[in-house]
């Protein structure tokens, strides 16, 4: 068990988060000058190819532009992201609040947290992750991982070392049936 008066607490600079953005900003850059060069040095392009290939490479400019605005964003707050869990406050504070609203909970009044993971039944695509938090007046607060700061699980597993109910569920959707042409 734990120590009455430990506090734990995570941080992340703004360099640190911003950083993080400008590394996302350069895969846009890679994966969009990829459909570029598909789009100016390939002839004879079927029009469904070209009109893909053209789309990524708006997309891609369109995310960049996004991640640069956050990264200048974070810069600008000057702050970091900080979640501080003690035997009895869960605070999370994140510096944009566009993005994410900062907040402070009772743990008394979390009833329990919980990790979702969903898969597709065919094995085909990435799993998305969904982190929650069950209140006992009846709210449920969700964390988007990219946009919480910290990595929620790493702050869940500290809430469950102080007797918080964490929950991890797996959910499989989609037909379990998956189709792939060869040629």
């Amino acid at each position: 068990m734990i120590d009455k008066d430990t506090t734990v607490t995570f941080e992340k600079t703004a360099k640190q988060l911003a950083l993080g953005r400008v590394g996302n900003f350069l895969i846009c850059l890679i994966v969009g000058g990829v459909f570029a060069f598909i789009l100016i040095f390939l002839d004879d392009l079927p029009p469904a190819v070209l009109i893909a290939a053209g789309a990524a490479c708006i997309l891609a400019i369109i995310m960049g532009i996004a991640l640069l605005r956050e990264a200048r964003a974070l810069l600008k707050a000057g702050e970091g992201c900080r979640v501080t869990v003690t035997d009895q406050m869960l605070d999370w504070s994140y510096p944009i609040s566009k993005q994410m609203q900062s907040f402070t909970i009772p743990l008394n009044e979390i009833d329990k947290i919980e990790q979702r993971v969903t898969r597709s039944r065919s094995g085909n695509g990435t799993p998305k992750t969904d982190f929650f938090i069950y209140q006992s007046n009846g709210s449920k607060k969700k964390l988007l991982a990219q946009h919480s700061g910290i990595y929620p699980r790493k702050v869940f597993l500290e809430l469950e070392r102080r007797g918080v109910t964490f929950e991890t569920n797996n959910k499989r959707i989609g037909s379990r049936v998956s189709f792939k042409v060869s040629s």
